[in-house]
């Protein structure tokens, strides 16, 4: 073999400029709650010249010679590009940059400074040419240069890796023939014809190395460049081309870290992978095709560099394993406008992932952005009473738990998807669980007419939600069973929902925190710690009455519920009817913190959505545009006005805002408020006096509700049943200090004057709007057996007048 080995990099290494680019890692902050997560990546780059190997042809028996290409000046656009893509990252990414041929070159030492990174990449050159005794391969003395970079680090607790970039040529510097390679390894006859050296013996050094390195707590990645070498390679050649991807493989720290570049189109993802792992974040661009989008929204058809296959409406995110190192029960504790913490991030990536479990065509490819391989994800549904048919359709009508999964791409009840990460340095996997939502007119019967009488480690849960919960764990077992190896190193979950989903995804979450390291096997190498949950406008999971109409928090801070305090769904929201809203009536009844907003999604969500505040898509918005905060609702009072009329709220003799029918004609910035199906809903300032005059506009009843949003508080009344008719005025005092009995409804003329004080009950004390106030079938219901008795009495009074006329008729009669 000859002297000019050649580590070539043009096909591969190529693609990784567009790569880097698509795959510009996102900032996460150095101070975020829980440790630093410091990380330190060495680029190792061979930088030797042309490789040409000698060999004897074996059909004629002469001595020939085979070239390879070079290509140094794509290692070096590789590199600066490579450096232009992290500089994002390095609040938290230190950089070194080492490359060898003859011996190895410390570039930079690690630095955030880039302009002395981009200065030490120009200076990386291959050996010197026309001398062949100087020109080669040592790549363990790369390694070993590595090595005491990292020796240097003082910080035990920070992320240690190598991005190796290799053909996995390796033939000069040390060499040992005991070690890792023999005689029998696929292309040992093959030698250094100067040194005489079976090139095994040199890689048995370098990967005891590679090992040592591993061993330190550092992560090795291999992006293994075959194919310039291997192209046009003479079958004769084609055993140590083996050899060569053997050895790269055996150098990584896993299968997972070993990338093959087999064609440049096929790198992008990959190299996003492991640019993810390494620094921390990629960004990722999720696609759905959600018809909720307001006019004006991104859309665009997918880069075909990107992985997506599938455009439409797009979100850019940052998705990677430093989101899981902030402990899950401290990530309540970030701003979720904040996009230097891993909780916003977290947000978008779970709403992204409720957005796209209503469309399973997305579903499959956001799963594929983000890096769970296609064998590595289950769709469940519930079966039917009967699937012998191939053809029969699965849903939650006819449910029934016993996990069965499907091939299809309708009836979703939930999935569960996992991946490999590295996280703090130590290998682990990442278990999605990400449920549907309501869907179908069965399920929405089901929202609003759930019981209350499941018992959930002490709790009452909502037995149609609770159900959700239970099929999900039948699902784990199932998937258990195609996946037998989770559980058995570090398991972290991921948990979403919405809607109905999202109450399912709080009970899976509450559950997993109460038997976190227990004996199951989803739960022996789990704590609360790795259990991050996020559900968006998620109906009740259970009684908000039996938990003081507050949140299960303690014990439970790793469950984040996002909660638009305008959600058509939530205490005091329109539902989808008279009297159908989400089970319990009320955002309370759950597990977990609550970081809330109020807007009505003017303008973000599509007019002519029946539930527009309550549309996954205004959430994903509403994280994005940095709206939720903890506990928001603290010091607003809510009203809610159901019925035709028009409203005007007045602080003083200022109108602060207004509704005639459907349409908002006056609003105060500081007065959020929605209008859904005839409901009229404001978020008032607490502290602030306000007076609501109501206009009726046709004959009919109205409702009025008027609460605090304060978590636990009871305050507030609610008028039902008033008696309206076109014309007929009302007026509402709402005082700043909110307590019982404080809140007033008159009838008024057209001038204001009082004409009656309305009760609760809707009654003014008159006889014909006090039977108004009545429900009638709960009257018809207890009037049964008054009215079965009087009938009755009537019965037998006028039977037994009747006989006893009979008998006195037929009785003898005295003269």
């Amino acid at each position: 073999m000859g002297k000019h080995w050649h580590t070539t990099f043009i096909l591969g290494l190529l693609a990784v400029l567009a790569a880097f680019g698509l795959a510009a890692p996102t900032v996460l902050a150095k101070d975020s709650p829980g440790e630093d997560a410091n990380r330190y990546t060495v680029l190792l780059l061979d930088a030797s010249d042309t490789e040409t190997f000698h060999y004897s042809n074996t059909s004629t028996g002469a001595r020939e010679e085979y070239v390879s290409d070079s290509s140094i000046d794509e290692v070096k656009a590789v590199g600066k590009k490579f450096l232009e893509g992290a500089e994002s990252t390095l609040a938290n990414n230190s950089i070194a940059i080492v490359s060898f041929g003859d011996g190895a070159t410390v570039e930079s030492g690690f630095t955030n400074d880039y302009q002395a990174l981009l200065s030490a990449l120009d200076g990386v050159t291959p050996p010197a040419d026309g001398d062949d005794t100087e020109s080669n391969n040592d790549m363990t003395a790369g390694l070993k240069a590595v090595q005491e970079l990292f020796e240097g680090v003082d910080d035990a607790d920070a992320t240690r890796s190598v991005i190796l970039c290799t053909s996995g040529i390796d033939e000069d510097g040390d060499y040992d023939y005991q070690g890792h390679y023999d005689s029998n390894t696929v292309g040992s006859n093959w030698q250094n014809i100067d040194t005489e050296i079976k090139l095994y013996a040199y890689s048995n050094c370098a990967y005891e190395v590679a090992n040592d390195i591993k061993d330190a707590g550092a992560t090795v990645y291999v992006l293994g460049i075959h194919k310039p070498i291997e192209d046009h390679m003479p079958k004769e050649v084609e055993d140590i081309a083996s050899f060569f991807r053997l050895f790269c493989g055996d150098l990584a720290s896993t299968e997972q870290s070993y990338h093959v570049v087999e064609d440049p189109e096929d790198l992008e993802f990959q190299f996003g992978q492991i640019w993810s792992d390494v620094l921390g974040a990629s960004t990722v661009r999720i696609y759905n095709n959600s018809d909720g989008y307001a006019a004006g929204a991104p859309e665009e058809d997918p880069d075909p560099s990107s992985g997506a296959e599938h455009g439409g409406h797009f979100e850019d995110m940052a998705w990677g394993p430093s989101l899981f190192e902030t402990p899950a029960t401290q990530v309540h504790m970030q701003s979720m406008g904040d996009k230097d913490y891993a909780n916003y991030h977290l947000a978008m990536i779970c709403g992204n992932l409720s957005q796209a479990a209503y469309d399973t065509t997305y579903l499959k490819q956001t799963y594929k952005l983000l890096g769970v391989d296609e064998g590595d994800y289950s769709f469940y549904s519930y079966p039917q009473e009967t699937t012998d048919d191939p053809d029969t359709s699965l849903n939650r009508w006819n449910a029934r738990r016993d996990g069965t999964r499907f091939a299809g791409d309708s009836d979703l009840a939930f999935s569960l998807a996992t991946r490999e990460m590295v996280v703090d340095g130590e290998p682990c996997d990442l278990l999605i669980v990400n449920l549907k939502g309501t869907q179908d007119f069965y399920e929405v019967i089901k929202d609003g007419t759930a019981w209350a009488d499941k018992d959930f480690y002490g709790y009452t849960a909502w037995d149609w939600v609770w159900d959700f919960e239970e099929d999900v764990f039948a699902g784990l077992e199932d998937y258990h069973t195609l996946h037998p190896e989770l559980g058995d190193r570090p398991l972290k979950f991921l948990i979403t929902g919405h809607s109905l989903g999202g109450a399912g995804a709080n009970l899976v979450a509450a559950k997993l925190n109460r038997e976190a390291e227990g004996d199951a096997w989803y739960a022996k190498n789990t704590d609360v710690d790795d259990i991050y949950a996020y559900t968006f406008g998620a109906i009740d999971s259970i009684n908000g009455d039996t938990t003081d109409k507050t949140p299960v928090v303690n014990g439970y801070e790793n469950i984040i519920n996002v909660y638009n305090l305008l959600d058509t769904f939530g205490e005091g929201g329109s539902g989808v009817g008279p009297g159908i809203k989400a089970a319990g009536r009320t955002m309370y009844g759950k597990f977990g913190v609550f970081f809330t907003y109020a807007n009505d999604m003017d303008g973000v969500v599509k007019e002519d959505s029946p539930w527009p505040t309550h549309e996954i898509i205004g959430y994903i918005q509403a994280v994005k545009n940095g709206w939720p905060e903890e506990d928001q609702g603290r010091g607003k009072v809510r009203v809610v006005i159901a019925c035709p009329v028009d409203v005007a709220i007045s602080q003083g003799d200022e109108l602060a805002c207004a509704v005639e029918g459907e349409e908002i004609t006056a609003e105060s910035p500081d007065i959020p408020m929605a209008v859904e199906g005839g409901h009229k809903v404001f978020l008032l300032p607490a502290g602030t006096a306000y007076t609501a005059d109501i206009d009726a506009t046709d004959a009919g009843t109205m409702q009025v509700a008027v609460q605090s949003a304060e978590p636990g508080s009871d305050l507030g009344v609610a008028f039902a049943n008033v008696a309206l008719e076109a014309g007929k005025h009302f007026s509402g005092e709402i005082p700043a200090n909110l307590v019982e009995g404080t809140v007033e409804l008159f009838v008024v003329d057209a001038n204001g004057a009082i004409l009656e004080q309305i009760s609760p009950d809707g009654s003014t004390g008159g006889f014909l709007t006090l039977l108004g106030s009545f429900n009638w079938v709960v009257l018809a219901q207890a009037a049964v057996l008054p009215v079965a008795l009087i009938v009755f009495s009537v019965w037998w009074l006028a039977t037994h007048r009747t006989r006893k006329a009979a008998i006195a008729a037929s009785a003898p009669r005295k003269d």
